[in-house]
């Protein structure tokens, strides 16, 4: 991992952890977006298991801290607030995702995106509205909140979604909702998306869970970068 790299947004510095492949040349890359909580110690280790997942089978990361551009501190009352900050955090993985697009090292005609929680709310409005230029291949959401998003659910690419049914956070109607309305304009279950309800799980994946929806966000990924 590179560490400590930053960009400005919204006349704020943000911080970016990158995680290159070793290897010459261009390679896929997934954005990462973190949750309400941020990239904190406690949950920082799950997240960044992905990253290195996704670079084991030759697959880059880079990870934002975008709320340091509204300078939100995480925590659980953040989720209450993208009525008002989501447009900002919105344009700072937009602006992630462009300077990710134009890296040497990686690959901008094989981009995906991958969002937990919050981050899965910004995660899928930016595959479904995403930078000029930039087209992602595909896009996985973690029991994001979807009915504040824009709908431009025509738009959006291959998904691969996750939630719990017993998510105290983050109700999965949200999920469902997502699922209703991409059905509404004609994408197909197991076609366009994916998404079975993991059965018992609150809000952020543990142990066995953790594993096997880290490993389908991998596999997921391959496939189509």
């Amino acid at each position: 991992m590179t560490a400590g790299k930053t960009f400005t947004s919204n006349g704020e510095t943000v911080t970016l952890d990158v995680f290159p492949v070793a290897a010459a040349g261009k390679h896929p890359a997934v954005l990462i977006l973190h949750g309400s909580f941020g990239l904190m110690p406690q949950y920082k280790a799950d997240i960044v298991s992905f990253a290195d997942g996704l670079l084991a089978k030759g697959i880059a990361s880079t990870m934002p801290y975008y709320l340091q551009s509204t300078k939100t501190e995480p925590g659980p009352g953040v989720l209450r607030l993208i009525a008002a900050n989501s447009p900002t955090w919105r344009q700072t993985c937009s602006d992630a995702l462009s300077l990710m697009a134009g890296d040497a090292r990686f690959d901008a005609s094989r981009i995906g995106i991958l969002g937990f929680s919050l981050g899965g709310h910004l995660a899928l409005s930016l595959a479904m509205d995403p930078p000029v230029g930039i087209n992602p291949n595909c896009v996985v959401d973690f029991f994001g909140p979807t009915r504040t998003l824009e709908p431009h659910w025509a738009k959006m690419p291959p998904l691969l979604v996750f939630h719990g049914t017993a998510d105290p956070l983050v109700s999965p109607s949200e999920s469902d909702y997502l699922v209703g309305e991409l059905e509404s304009v004609g994408k197909k279950k197991g076609r366009d998306y994916f998404y079975e309800p993991s059965k018992g799980e609150t809000h952020g994946f543990k142990g066995a869970e953790l594993t096997k929806s880290r490993d389908a966000t991998i596999e997921f990924f391959k496939r189509r970068l």
